[in-house]
């Protein structure tokens, strides 16, 4: 029976070629061969719904489209920033217990703040294989595992040291009283957290985590 898709009349094919020729141009690489200009992984779920709830609630993907089949829903896009990917119902073909999960793994790249992350992760019920680790190729990285077993990696970038000028404007020294202990202001500045970040207006709150690139290791 043929798959129909909820809430739009364009095909999946033609949502691709549209975003392909509105999305930016990017390099291409050197090397010769096929050109690639993005990739979006697919894979299968055994309760499609409670898989949706766990990218959706816990991780923070949003939903894209849906496709449904007989008014059932069999699959859909989970978007985060720039990085799509395709869950589906498993339609049980290959036998009731197949192992989900060996040899693969999602690897995504995030512009958000890894630790803040594994805290949002944990506090909405989800558990970390790994917490936050700093890898030796330079990223930051956390790991956990959806409910159909597949790993998940979100990678971000290796926070910088704090620094006493951010926490300390040098230019604000001008209004000091003769003889003050710079030293003595700077140490009491860090200890008490500088008033710029007392004064600052909170993060605005993100439904959404916000990815970057998406690869899927297979081994």
């Amino acid at each position: 029976m043929p798959v129909r898709k909820v809430k739009t009349k364009r095909s999946f094919r033609a949502a691709v070629s549209t975003k392909r020729r509105t999305a930016p141009a990017k390099p291409l690489a050197k090397s010769g061969g096929l050109k690639m200009t993005e990739a979006s992984p697919s894979f299968t779920a055994n309760d499609l719904e409670k898989s949706i709830a766990w990218y959706r609630d816990v991780v923070g993907f949003v939903i894209g489209e849906r496709w449904e089949r007989e008014g059932k829903l069999v699959g859909c896009e989970l978007r985060a920033g720039s990085v799509s990917l395709m869950l589906g119902q498993d339609d049980w073909k290959k036998g009731r217990d197949r192992t989900k999960g060996e040899g693969f793994r999602i690897y995504c790249e995030t512009k958000k703040n890894v630790d803040e992350l594994a805290k949002q992760i944990e506090s909405k019920g989800g558990r970390l294989d790994q917490g936050p680790t700093d890898q030796p190729w330079g990223v930051r990285d956390i790991t956990l595992t959806d409910p159909d077993g597949h790993p998940v990696t979100l990678a971000g970038a290796v926070p910088s040291p704090t620094r006493t000028s951010d926490l300390f404007d040098p230019a604000s020294t001008a209004d000091l009283p003769p003889g003050a202990d710079l030293f003595s202001l700077v140490a009491a500045a860090a200890a008490l957290g500088s008033p710029r970040d007392i004064e600052s207006e909170p993060p605005a709150r993100e439904p959404s985590i916000c990815m970057r690139s998406a690869t899927i290791s297979v081994v």
